[in-house]
């Protein structure tokens, strides 16, 4: 419910668009959240000194005939939902947790119809990089200054590629000291752990923008060429003749393996980002199973041969010219027949330095590290859109209720009850994990 200011003269105007008399108050009211722009003249004054702007939410399908009725609208040249929220108003009930998370698709749109612009992120933790991963930010940096467009990070789980990866990009914005847009492009069980990772190391003031994407929603990025007619267009057809529709200038890839199948749609919306990036990292402890897979690294591997920069169908050629064990079978299709000895030979493309002493791609494993365990598991933080946290919030509360309920049980059922409730509750913190009441 909205209050209004309506004279005695403009009160028709105003009922014609919704707004209603209340006697109790004696004065002017629109009955929903959101007031329709034909009421904005009535706005009290103390609530104009807040401008209105456009929410932009991120509504998974299945909620989309629910946000609609709440007041959500379709913007088909930005391609994202979003609604007009005016001064002093709420999000209705409805649309409370579809607001765009940080560093989202949708926060970027949100800042660019608003007006706005990126606000550095001051650190939330200190964090204190070991010395392996200062070893890899000295080597991705060194790679960087000797002019290689990327670098691979391949080290075992649980050694803090992460944190090693967002400090190496940190220091190259620093040392180029211009301004940059980073795009990550990850899975989207690790969106939340690399949201949480940047609030925790923070920006810099060469950050001029950060945007996190999985690679399902790469096409996000990509628009058909001018003059084509407005319509939906497959997203075969978009990796195909789609253009980049935003330059990032460092591109992060995160399980960057994803991209080993060249002729898979994420693999193509991926290396058209390469163009106009100026540094490009690969985050995998599983880099490849073969040469054939290695071709979403064509810009490193080509400029640490000494090759021209390759296009993906040239990429077959050159593994038959540069590594053993690729043959054309008898149907036409590349093929690789390597053993243990071809590959070693392909490691060490990868992974020995250059004629330079520069590296391309570090592969560490905990046993090489003096202390470390061999199997080091970590944490992810897991996000709910805002139906999923209601429930876990319901679901909480009642394993509380029941966990209060055991102190008058004997001791014996008291153990058993609380066994029972905790691997319950081990379930919950899995679901949401940052969402302790």
């Amino acid at each position: 419910m909205v209050y209004l200011e309506v004279s005695y003269a403009q009160k028709d105007d105003a009922k014609l668009f919704g707004a209603r008399w209340d006697l109790r108050k004696k004065q002017w009211y629109f009955p929903g959240e959101i007031l329709p722009k034909e009421l904005e003249q009535f706005r009290p004054a103390a609530e104009k000194t807040e401008p209105s702007a456009k929410i932009i939410l991120d509504i998974p399908f299945t909620c989309r005939g629910i946000a609609a009725n709440a007041g959500a609208r379709w913007d088909s040249e930005n391609k994202v939902y979003f609604v007009d929220k005016g001064p002093g108003q709420e999000l209705p009930s409805e649309l409370v947790g579809f607001e765009p998370k940080e560093f989202s698709w949708e926060e970027k749109i949100q800042r660019e119809v608003n007006g706005q612009s990126f606000a550095s992120v001051p650190p939330q933790k200190k964090i204190t990089l070991r010395p392996h991963q200062l070893e890899a930010v000295a080597e991705i940096f060194l790679a960087y200054k000797e002019g290689y467009p990327g670098f691979l990070l391949a080290d075992d789980v649980g050694l803090g590629k992460t944190f090693a990866a967002w400090a190496s990009i940190l220091k190259i914005l620093e040392s180029s000291e211009e301004k940059s847009k980073i795009l990550i492009v990850c899975p989207l069980g690790v969106v939340a752990n690399w949201r949480c990772s940047i609030q925790w190391i923070g920006t810099n003031r060469w950050v001029e923008e950060v945007v996190i994407l999985n690679y399902d929603r790469l096409s996000k990025i990509f628009e058909t060429k001018p003059g084509k007619a407005r319509k939906k267009i497959s997203k075969k057809v978009l990796a195909g003749r789609g253009t980049v529709t935003e330059k990032f200038d460092v591109v992060l890839f995160d399980e960057s393996h994803a991209l080993k199948n060249l002729s898979a749609l994420r693999s193509k919306f991926g290396i058209k980002l390469y163009e106009k990036a100026k540094m490009i990292l690969w985050l995998s402890a599983t880099a490849g199973q073969n040469p054939l897979e290695l071709g979403y690294l064509l810009p490193i591997l080509a400029k640490k041969t000494g090759d021209r920069a390759l296009t993906t169908k040239e990429f077959e050629q050159w593994c038959a010219h540069n590594l053993p064990g690729v043959t054309r079978g008898a149907f036409g299709a590349w093929a690789w027949a390597g053993g243990v000895e071809e590959e070693e030979e392909i490691r060490r493309l990868l992974f020995d330095p250059d004629k330079k002493g520069i590296k391309v791609a570090l592969r560490r494993r905990p046993a090489d590290l003096i202390g470390w365990p061999e199997v080091n598991r970590i944490v992810h933080f897991v996000e709910l859109d805002g139906n999923g946290k209601h429930l876990y919030r319901l679901a909480w509360k009642e394993f509380k209720n029941a966990l209060d309920g055991t102190g008058s049980l004997s001791k014996q059922l008291a153990v058993l009850a609380h066994f029972n409730l905790s691997a319950q509750g081990v379930y919950l913190n899995i679901l949401l994990y940052k969402s302790w009441p």
